[in-house]
C-alpha cells in the first residue's frame, strides 16, 4: 500500500479502498545496525457508506384505475443501483436510479384504504442498503 520513512521510531500513511472491506495490513520494518527487523499486522474494517431513501406518492389519496406517481430519492446522490417498489407481494417497478433520482407510476386497479407501498435500495459494495414506506389511500 505505502512505504513509510520511520522519524522517531514512527510514521504513517494514507490510503483509500472502493469498497466495504476487512483487509489484513502488515507492517514490515527490515532492521538496521542498532535494531532488529520486526513485523506487526492488524486488521482494519472499512464499512459501507449509508444511504437514506425517502418515498413519496401523487395523488394520495388516490382512486381505483388512476394514475400514482412514485418518486424516489436516494441519498448520497453518489450511489448507484436499482430501487424496487412492493406492495405486498407484488413488485410494481423495479427502476435503476441516477443522481439520487427514481421514479414509475402504477395504477391500483381496486380500492382499498391503506396500501402500503415500500420502496427498497439493496446497496452496493460501497453504500448499505436502505428503504422507506408511504401508505396510499384508494378510494371507489
Amino acid at each position: 500500500i505505502c512505504t513509510i520513512t520511520l522519524s522517531s521510531g514512527s510514521g504513517s500513511c494514507n490510503t483509500a479502498f472502493d469498497s466495504a472491506v476487512s483487509q489484513l495490513i502488515t507492517a514490515s520494518y527490515v532492521g538496521s545496525e542498532s535494531h532488529a527487523a520486526s513485523t506487526g499486522t492488524t486488521t482494519v474494517v472499512i464499512g459501507l457508506n449509508p444511504t437514506t431513501l425517502t418515498l413519496s406518492a401523487s395523488p394520495n389519496p388516490s382512486t381505483a384505475l388512476q394514475s400514482v406517481q412514485f418518486q424516489v430519492t436516494v441519498s448520497p446522490a453518489a450511489a448507484t443501483g436499482t430501487v424496487t417498489l412492493t406492495s405486498g407481494e407484488t413488485t410494481i417497478c423495479s427502476k435503476s436510479f441516477s443522481s439520487g433520482a427514481a421514479s414509475c407510476t402504477y395504477i391500483f386497479t381496486a380500492s382499498n384504504p391503506s396500501q402500503v407501498v415500500t420502496a427498497s435500495y439493496a446497496g452496493t459494495n460501497a453504500y448499505g442498503a436502505s428503504s422507506d414506506q408511504v401508505t396510499v389511500v384508494v378510494n371507489p
